[in-house]
């Protein structure tokens, strides 16, 4: 009854490891093709809409489409930050495209909405309202850095406006 316990213990914690490991698979994967640097950052297109976090908190939630894949570290991780207006620039994840594998959409997290207002620039998030979006990556003679404005979206609309980016 003993040995049959420890066998079934170590077959389980064997399996627990390979499917940790085949859930890492994937980022080391698109570091392996992703560049280290680049030469310039090109927002092709980009928008924003008012989402409410788990806490109840409002902030501002941005997605954005690059021409080119941004640069990643070693490990996966983007080498590349956005922030909206004044704010600086912060982490930023990738989003999986529903119909191109490679086209290269990014979101993040801008700043968080207080009586209908930015916190950090202190402008309007009213759907309409416009906003500039920067975003900052690696690039092989120092950051480079793209601008774009966006429109505020509600967020009825921004599964259409997510569509028509292409994400």
């Amino acid at each position: 009854m003993t040995i049959v316990r420890s066998t079934s213990r170590r077959t389980l914690t064997m399996m627990a490891s390979i499917a940790a490991a085949a859930a890492m698979l994937p980022a080391v994967a698109m570091a392996g093709s992703a560049p280290t640097t680049v030469q310039s950052v090109d927002i092709t297109g980009a928008y924003a809409s008012v989402i409410t976090l788990p806490s109840h908190q409002k902030a501002v939630r941005v997605f954005f489409r690059t021409a080119e894949a941004l640069p990643r570290r070693s490990g996966g991780g983007l080498r590349a930050g956005a922030g909206l207006d004044e704010s600086l620039p912060g982490s930023i994840s990738s989003v999986r495209a529903k119909r191109d594998e490679h086209a290269n959409c990014y979101t993040f997290v801008a700043d968080d909405v207080k009586d209908g207002k930015l916190v950090v620039s202190g402008k309007s998030a009213a759907v309409g309202s416009r906003h500039k979006v920067t975003v900052v990556a690696r690039g092989t003679d120092g950051d480079v850095h793209d601008s774009l404005t966006v429109k505020m979206t509600s967020t009825r609309g921004a599964a259409s406006a997510r569509k028509r980016l292409g994400c």
